[in-house]
Order: structure tokens, then sequence, then C-alpha cells
């Protein structure tokens, strides 16, 4: 589905570049200064509505109204059946759906007021089909723009910019409008330092961009949950706690922003229970609801994407990470779930990104079920790990 809002985004960009001056502060009336319900009753379960509870979406559903997801695309269940099967909602195992690129700013504007929802169409159209909820990724982010916002030769200014930024959130967001429930409004916006990541939105505007997109998705969509995501919020550190202070910030000057996105894009060896409930609690702190939304765990020993390459202690220790990440989510009550980013290996991003490493997900590249399935399974059931064992890892 295409249509243009051309039209409208002239007429913004117009009525702002007449202005003779740009507010730089936020200027959000205080009645749309709306704080999100945070009563977790307003989100749906899966077990309420029959399904069956023999799998990983059933049984996280039965454990405090929480959700077990998966990342994917239209193309890819439209060309592997037996992928497809285990994806939908035959299996169980979902009960909500993120669309890796298809939402993403590049693909649904790829022109400027040009809006192609085609493909993210086609994946509600799936999720609607297949009992499954869908997380909208994502409405601002630096990466995957399309070429004609990062053209050197057309600089943006505060006047330029911000009538693009509003016409893009208002226009995606009010096409799903009751479609999607949940939305990644700012997605990466910090860096490791805990300063603010340098991109065309915070050079612009500072962290008013944020304010501003925050309020305008909950104009158009006041019943979804608003969330700002980013990669490495699983431990304390420089990084979580800007983000805990901003994020704390937001909540008391009443913007409706209602939960915090962790990617949880992690390493083998490299997972701590422990370190990661910690870090989840300093944003449960801030009242604000929690999902793990990008889950995979690689290896980095250089045996590639294959599990079959990897001994037993090794698989072992991933089925350890997977067992102590859930069950650091499951420790926090505001956390909602999680969402795997692919379930399965033979469709990960990670080998494509770093050479050698891989094998990130449950289900391997056959889409056979690895220890770490198990593991999954055995922390929601609040049962001991059987597939745990590490012992002679490095054997």
């Amino acid at each position: 589905m295409k249509y243009s809002t051309l039209a409208a985004f002239g007429a913004l960009a117009s009525l702002v570049a007449a202005s003779p001056v740009v507010e730089q502060r936020s200027t959000v009336p205080a009645a749309n200064k709306v704080k999100y319900n945070l009563d977790m009753t307003h989100f749906h379960s899966s077990a309420k509505r029959g399904r069956r509870t023999d799998a990983l979406g059933g049984k996280m559903a039965l454990v405090g109204r929480r959700w077990f997801g998966q990342a994917t695309e239209s193309y890819t269940l439209d060309g592997d059946a037996a992928y497809a099967a285990i994806a939908g909602a035959a299996s169980v195992e979902f009960n909500r759906v993120t669309p890796e690129n298809s939402m993403k700013w590049e693909t649904i504007e790829p022109q400027p007021g040009v809006f192609d929802f085609t493909l993210g169409d086609k994946l509600v159209a799936w999720a609607q089909a297949n009992d499954q909820a869908v997380r909208g990724h994502t409405l601002v982010w630096h990466s995957q723009l399309p070429s004609w916002m990062n053209n050197p030769a057309v600089p943006w200014t505060a006047a330029t910019l911000k009538p693009v930024l509003e016409n893009h959130i208002r226009t995606v967001v009010r096409h799903y409008k009751g479609k999607i429930d949940q939305w990644d409004v700012v997605n990466e916006m910090f860096n490791e330092d805990g300063t603010y990541r340098d991109t065309i939105f915070y050079r612009t505007f500072g962290t008013d961009f944020v304010k501003w997109a925050l309020t305008w998705a909950h104009e158009e969509d006041p019943d979804a949950l608003l969330f700002i995501n980013d990669y490495n919020f699983e431990y304390r550190g420089p990084k979580v706690d800007t983000a805990a202070a901003f994020f704390q910030s937001l909540v008391n000057e009443g913007y409706p922003l209602g939960a915090v996105g962790c990617q949880a894009h992690l390493i083998v060896g490299q997972v701590s229970q422990a370190g990661i409930t910690a870090g989840l609690q300093k944003f449960a702190d801030t009242g604000l609801l929690l999902y793990l939304t990008e889950v995979d765990i690689r290896y980095e020993i250089g045996r590639g994407n294959d599990i079959a390459n990897y001994t037993t202690s090794q698989v072992a220790q991933q089925a350890k990470d997977y067992y102590e990440l859930t069950n650091a989510c499951l420790a926090i009550d505001n956390c909602l779930g999680m969402t795997l980013w692919e379930y399965t290996d033979k469709y990960s991003w990670i080998p494509g990104v770093w050479d050698g490493t891989g094998a990130a997900l449950p289900w391997d590249v056959r889409l056979d079920k690895k220890p770490a399935y198990t593991a999954i399974m055995e922390a929601i059931l609040g049962q001991p790990c059987t597939v745990c064992d590490t012992a002679g890892l490095n054997a």
C-alpha cells in the first residue's frame, strides 16, 4: 500500500520555515503530558484466550501476562514453509512479532512524504491471522534512513527537519493505530559513556526530539505503549545510569514514555543473572515497564553459525546464559517478557556482521531446538536447569 502525504509535508515545512524564530525547547502543552497507564492488565494474555500453553509463548503468558516474541519478515515467512510453521500460531511458541526492517524509515518512507506500507501491512496481516501482537520498530533511528535524509548537499535545519520528523511519526502511527500496541519510538540514542549519540536528530534539537516524538506518537494512538530502545541496557554503567535519569525526567514531566526496550544482544559466557537483574532494576525503579526486545546470545570463538561445531560444554554454556537471562527478566515485576531477534540461526543477522560468530538463537540452522530452548522453558517454569552443566567447558 502506497500513498503520499507530500502536500501535508509541504504545508508543514512552509509553515515552520516562515516562522522567524524556531523554538528549541520543549513546547508540549501540559494537557498532552499524559502518563501511560502502567496497569499490566492493559495487555492481553494468550492463556486467557484459550491458546495451548505447552510451548514458550503459552508458558510465558501464564507467568504474569508476559510475552515471548520473535522478529521476522513476511518475505522470510513466505519463502520457507517449515520456518513459517514454527513461527505461526499452530506451534504456540510465540505470541508477539516484531518486523526486523519493514517499518524502518528507509523502507516505509523511501521518498519525502511518500509512504510504502506494503511489507509492514503484510506482516501485520500475518500476525493477526496467527494470533500474535505486533511491536512497531522503529520510528526514530539514526541508521537505515533513506538516502534523501542523508544528502550532505542539502543540510537539515531545525526549521526543515522538525516537520519531516512529525509527519513521519504521525503518519506511521496513525496508519497502524489499533493494529500495533507497542512502538519503539526512539532507537539507540545513547553512547556507552553515557553521552547522547551524535545523530542528525540530537545535533539539530538536543533531547527535545525525544519529547516531541513521544508526544506525537501518543496523540495518534493513546493506547499504544511507547518505548525507548537500546543495546547494552542490561548491566549497570554510565549508559544505563544516564538513560535511567533521562527516562525519570520524562516521567516526572509527564511525557508518555511507558517502557524501556533492552535489546539484549549478548555473548556466550558473558551473561550474569545478578548483573542483568541489577541493570533492569535500575530502569524498573523509574516506574517504567521493561521488555527484552532483540534477544540473541552469540558465540565469538570462531566456530561459525552451526551449533554442530561447538562442544557439549559450550552448548551447555549458551543454555545456561539463556536460563539466567530469562530468570533475570522474571525476577523483575515490570519485565513483560522477551523477543528473539529471529528465532533460528538460519536467518540470524549476526554472521553477516561478524565473521566466525553466530549460533546465537534457540533453534539451529536446521530449525531444530537447542538445549537453549529447554533452558528457557525450565526458567519460565521455575525449574532447575537440566541442560546447563558446563563441566569441562574447554574440552
